[in-house]
This record gives structure tokens, C-alpha cells and sequence, in this order.
């Protein structure tokens, strides 16, 4: 499958680092490991 921002992709939070202007997120999928960099406020919004 190919990956875009509009796949939905089924996982576990495992770790969110916020920084004053980024935050960084580890996503467990499956067997695979998926990191993101967002803007802090996302992280924040959606809990």
C-alpha cells in the first residue's frame, strides 16, 4: 500500500515528546514503527 497523508492507519501511541515548537510522535503499527513531527497543539487537541 502506498503511504499519503490520507491513509488512516490503524495503531498505538507510544511516545510523544512536546518541544516548544514541534512535537515529536511515535505511532506502533503492526510490526512497524511510525515518528511524526507536528505542530505542538495537535497533540494537545486531540486527546
Amino acid at each position: 500500500m502506498a503511504i499519503s497523508a490520507r491513509n488512516q492507519l490503524e495503531g498505538k501511541v507510544v511516545q510523544v515528546v512536546l518541544g516548544d515548537i514541534m512535537a515529536h510522535v511515535d505511532v506502533c503499527i503492526g510490526k512497524g514503527q511510525i515518528e511524526s513531527v507536528i505542530t505542538p497543539g495537535a497533540p494537545k487537541s486531540s486527546v
